[in-house]
Order: structure tokens, then sequence, then C-alpha cells
């Protein structure tokens, strides 16, 4: 769905209605779910990526809310952090650098003379896959 769209200025106000008609937390899980809609309407199976970042991030917020009751708390919250950064990172490098990465691996393989292997992704990237990711990291690295 595109902004210039007369569908995406009906979406646009029914979200505005029913945001103004739902109290409190009801509105957040309604701009949640109105979000991740729209992020669909342009590529469903890249809703499961938001999903997943998502998913990592707001599991990684409950584990470092927990950690602080441990007997090491500043090792678990480290170790959370570390494998949330990880994740996410290795998401990001899967979706955006994964190309270029094999690219560069068969150079270096072509030139000790090994046979390099002839391996490409063909998708297109998930749109703002680098805001939200960041986004996530910042979030964690927050708490």
């Amino acid at each position: 769905m595109q902004f210039t769209t007369f569908n995406f200025l009906l979406f646009f106000v029914l979200v505005c209605l029913v945001h103004a008609l739902l109290p409190g937390k009801l509105r957040r899980i309604w701009l949640l779910i109105s979000s991740y809609f729209f992020y669909c309407s342009w590529n469903a199976a890249y809703g499961l990526v938001l999903a997943g970042v998502t998913l990592t991030t707001w599991i990684s917020g409950l584990l470092l809310e927990k950690a602080a009751g441990s007997f090491h708390p500043v090792r678990l919250k480290k170790t959370i952090v570390a494998v949330t950064v990880i994740l996410n990172i290795g998401a990001l490098f899967v979706f955006k650098y994964s190309n270029f990465a094999i690219y560069n691996l068969n150079r270096i393989l072509k030139l000790v003379r090994l046979p390099a292997y002839d391996v490409r992704f063909d998708w297109l990237i998930p749109v703002g896959i680098s805001f939200f990711i960041l986004q996530a990291l910042s979030y964690t690295i927050d708490c």
C-alpha cells in the first residue's frame, strides 16, 4: 500500500478513528496491529522478519527485567544483550550483506585457487529493516 493511494487514505482514517475511540492500553495494541497490517500489505513474508525482531526484542526486555534479581545480574544481563545483538545483527546481515559476503568469499577462493560456490540469494530486502533492527538494538541496550 503506497502513501499516495486512496486505499492508504481510507486505511489512515480508519486507524485514526478507531484509535480515538479506544481506551489507553488498547490504543497501543491497535496501533501495533495496524502497523503490522500496513507493513505486511507490501509483502506478508517480511512481516515474519519484523515479528521475529519484535519478539526477540520483547523477550530480551523481559529477561533483562528478571535478571536484576538473579545471582550474577551483570553477567546475565550482558549475556542477554549479546545474544539479542547477535540475533538482530544476524538478521540484518542475512538480508542486506549475505550476497556481498558470498561474492567476496568467492573472490578470495579464486585467488587461492580453490573452487568457488555459485550461490546467490535472490530476494528483496525488507523495507526499513535497518531502521527497525537498529531501533530494536537501541531498546535492548537501553534496558
